[in-house]
């Protein structure tokens, strides 16, 4: 059981999946810009250090320069194009 809570308190969903036999992965999407608190709960214990503090950012406000070549997904890849500032 977890429970994920929005900068503002409201209350997200998450959905919890079995990764392996010791492990979960919990997935969930977050509506707010901030820090978001995440609970879990294994076997009526808390198992870690809580709360955990997730942030969740504006993907518009991330600006990323000064790339050339690099890899992604393993594979060498070529970024072209002008940057820009604002």
């Amino acid at each position: 059981m977890s429970d994920f809570a929005a900068p503002t308190g409201k209350d997200i969903a998450v959905r919890v999946v079995e990764a392996d036999p010791i492990g979960f992965n919990l997935d969930f999407t977050p509506l707010e810009v901030g820090p978001h608190t995440l609970r879990i709960i294994y076997g009526g214990q808390c198992p870690v250090v809580e709360p955990l503090t997730v942030m969740a950012y504006d993907a518009s406000s991330i600006k990323v320069m000064g790339v050339k070549d690099g890899m992604v997904d393993c594979r060498p890849s070529k970024f072209t194009g002008t940057p820009f500032l604002h």
